[in-house]
């Protein structure tokens, strides 16, 4: 047997496995909802379905949430409206961003692919929040296809579009991306260290792409709004669950926040008690300028924890916080022990693309409050470095194993 042979054999089953561990997941939970948002992603689904548009429970445009991901349960619900469809669904855009998850790894290390679906496959986190009916598989998709596409190393202008484009249907899924558009402007811009007039326009291309894909529904909401609202509201009530005088580092959405902000007043549309809410988060920060920085370093920190407090507390467990610390906490260890031999392996342009948005993200999620679930896409991709490290490392201790000990010595 060849070594591509064995390494193609691995590397189906290990797609395979991945699959089926999705699956029984999915069966498992069944048409089970869990939480709220899942609960309003559904119900935006439904409403897309059967009336042609997003509207709210009276009828009205819905202007709380973004159009993407329940566009795509809309998509399940046409074959069988029922959650257990949206969740095989997710097993199937699980198992196609794990193929380009290894299309990533394949860059950073040639074989490393093989090892892609078999750590996908133990990140209990991911397969969990493939039962869900939460964006965040899809997330894992576009962000890893936006990042094969924005790392190649010959950027032409077809895959700045091919990746704007990616890009846009990722920020009407998962808005807070939008946030992290300017870092992907800034990379693409600067591919070589230095300014040139080809890159920039590579960096145009891709954020006229992207917006290419926003505007529509830009109009739409201004259209049925009067207003300028880029993909939903949702920013300011964001901002004051993360700033407020009883927000915690880890606390969310458990405390009641809105009762803490005397802007907010019945008879509000969504539209205005976002804007209230956001301007008593800017209230509260710029008169508790020290106390809110202090928050925000402890939310940058708390990024990186492998525990939530939840607001429905029957979902926690510890034996579900101890498997997450027992696998999250290795990755991570992994990832930043790969950025300790940069001298001896520098990083590959895909690599660094991937820890800059890695590590990005942490300070742009603490600016609102910071959940493992928005980590997801992150770590899926943190994914690709690891399994390449992790061969790289097989492979030399295999080459020192076989070789005569003066010559491994050499090595």
């Amino acid at each position: 047997m060849t070594v591509w042979t064995r390494n193609h054999m691995l590397r189906q089953s290990g797609f395979a496995l991945l699959f089926i561990a999705a699956l029984t997941i999915d069966f498992r939970s069944g048409d089970s909802i869990h939480y709220v948002d899942e609960s309003e992603y559904q119900q935006s689904a439904r409403t897309l379905l059967h009336n042609g548009s997003l509207t709210d429970t009276d009828g009205g445009p819905l202007i709380g949430r973004p159009p993407g991901y329940p566009a795509v349960i809309a998509a399940a619900y046409a074959i069988a409206e029922r959650p257990l469809a949206g969740k095989i669904e997710n097993g199937f855009l699980l198992l196609a961003a794990a193929m380009i998850l290894a299309a990533i790894a394949r860059r950073i290390q040639l074989r490393s692919y093989v090892l892609v679906p078999y750590v996908v496959t133990g990140c209990p986190l991911i397969l969990y929040a493939n039962s869900l009916l939460y964006p965040q598989i899809l997330g894992c998709l576009l962000l890893s296809i936006s990042v094969l596409l924005l790392a190649t190393e010959t950027l032409s202008p077809r895959h700045a579009l091919a990746a704007g484009l990616t890009w846009g249907v990722l920020c009407l899924a998962i808005p807070s991306f939008i946030l992290l558009s300017p870092i992907i402007a800034a990379f693409v811009a600067f591919r070589h260290y230095q300014i040139r007039w080809i890159n920039i326009r590579l960096s145009l291309i891709a954020m006229f792409a992207t917006l290419l894909v926003i505007l529509p529904w830009t109009i739409r909401n201004y259209v049925d709004f009067h207003k300028l609202i880029l993909v939903s509201t949702n920013g300011g009530k964001n901002l004051l669950i993360g700033n407020s005088p009883i927000t915690t580092a880890n606390s969310g959405r458990t405390v009641d926040v809105i009762a803490q902000c005397e802007r907010v007043h019945p008879g509000m549309n969504d539209y205005e008690a976002d804007t209230a809410m956001g301007k008593c988060a800017i209230d509260w920060i710029s008169q508790h300028k020290e106390s809110a920085a202090l928050l925000y370093i402890k939310k940058v920190v708390n990024y990186f924890n492998y525990r939530n407090e939840i607001a429905t507390r029957n979902e926690s467990s510890k034996l579900y916080d101890w498997v997450e610390f027992l696998t999250y906490y290795p990755l991570l260890f992994l990832a930043i022990l790969r950025l300790a031999r940069l001298r001896e392996d520098p990083l590959k342009r895909i690599e660094k693309l991937i820890y800059i948005l890695y590590f990005a993200n942490a300070f742009v999620s603490a600016i609102f409050f910071t959940r493992l679930r928005f980590r997801i896409p992150f770590d899926f991709l943190l994914i690709a470095v690891v399994a390449a490290f992790l061969y790289s490392c097989w492979t030399k201790h295999a080459t020192r194993a076989f070789l005569p000990p003066n010559k491994a010595s050499l090595g």
